[in-house]
């Protein structure tokens, strides 16, 4: 089973003084007030076939890593145990329960919904907010998916860090805005589930210089080596160069779901030729057996967590697949579906009960 590949813009190696280039410095955005996007879950799995359906699941969720999971919400464990290397992978989200997170996911044809373990899904902000830390137009902000870590800090507020190798951020935030599920603003673009088309996000392009900024490297609120901190640059990474203050410059820096605006000494960059980062992601697995029956499944086929359960997910395209023609039950077909988490036995149901010329329950609209 391949994993994904995160490859953070800006990592370079050697890095000496760059000379100072003062360009006009953009006024920055106002900051809008924290608004908290609320959204009651609509979908359920039989509605995982219909062309739009993705695009109205507004909540989010990071995962983790790929641990036990089950299709029903009750059961302890439905589909084996996957590899617990470390992801961040986003997903829909359809339902939740104290310990669990429903999430959404597409393979081999098929959109499923299936219940992990809230331990195996990232920490985030739940609304674009700045960390209590910046003064002007400097700062840090975060928006939902940036992957954080949090402890207790005392009147209501948690203190938060970002997740990453290459830059160290810290700061406090209200606790009610730090959670595991979040929902997208109404008409942001849906999850894209394609795994055959990997993920790219690319940094929106920028005409202004950029600089490489050196490991170990202090981003503060003002151009004042004792001025308050923002992020450390704990591996070098590439800024768009805002303008020159002394011996200082002034950078931001552009991630998903991360801003961060401040000043270095221009001792620690180098100019950096290239306009744009990009970050992509991929993935791939399969599973083969020659000790099984072959099972014909249609387009739009429902398919169960059990025989007579309840449906989980939906068949988006013909396909033959690996399983059991007979079971204890008339009419119920198993059929094995490789996933993230490992080998998921689902169910069909033939209405006419016939292998030869089956007709599959389905899930379609008419």
């Amino acid at each position: 089973m391949k994993r994904r590949l995160v490859v953070l813009p800006g990592l370079v190696g050697c890095l000496t003084g760059a000379p100072v280039e003062t360009v006009p410095t953009p006024a920055a955005a106002p900051i809008a007030p924290v608004v908290e996007v609320k959204a009651r879950y609509e979908v359920v799995p039989a509605e995982l076939g219909d062309a739009d359906v993705l695009a109205r699941i507004r909540h989010r969720a990071r995962l983790r890593r790929y641990g036990a999971a089950s299709l029903a919400r009750d059961a302890d464990v439905g589909i084996d145990a996957s590899s617990p290397a470390e992801i961040g992978e986003v997903v829909p989200v359809i339902g939740e329960t104290r310990t669990r997170i429903r999430v959404v996911a597409e393979e081999e044809q098929v959109r499923f919904a299936v219940w992990i373990d809230r331990r195996d899904v990232r920490k985030t902000v739940l609304a674009t907010t700045e960390l209590g830390n910046g003064a002007g137009e400097a700062g840090v902000w975060l928006e939902p998916g940036a992957t954080i870590t949090s402890g207790a800090a005392g009147g209501g507020n948690v203190r938060v860090e970002l997740e990453s190798d290459a830059l160290a951020v810290f700061g406090e935030l209200p606790a009610r805005l730090v959670g595991q599920v979040w929902v997208a603003p109404a008409g942001a673009p849906p999850v894209n589930l394609d795994v055959h088309h990997p993920k790219v996000w690319n940094e929106p392009a920028d005409p202004r210089p950029r600089v490489s900024i050196a490991t170990g490297t202090t981003i503060r609120v003002a151009p004042d080596g004792d001025a308050r901190p923002l992020a450390h640059v704990r591996s070098a990474t590439s800024a768009v160069l805002l303008g020159g203050h002394g011996a200082h410059h002034e950078v931001e820096l552009r991630w998903p779901q991360l801003r961060v605006r401040g000043f270095v000494p221009s001792s620690t960059t180098i100019a950096d030729p290239r306009r744009t980062g990009s970050i992509g992601t991929g993935r791939g697995h399969g599973f083969g057996s020659t000790h099984r029956d072959q099972v014909d499944v249609a387009a739009g086929a429902c398919l169960f967590d059990a025989v007579g359960g309840d449906v989980v997910g939906v068949q988006l395209a013909p396909s033959v697949r690996i399983g059991q023609l007979r079971t204890a039950s008339p009419g119920w077909r198993m059929v094995l579906i490789s996933t993230d988490w490992g080998t998921g036995h689902f169910y069909v149901h033939d209405l006419a009960d016939d292998p030869q010329r089956p007709r599959l329950e389905l899930c379609t609209r008419n």
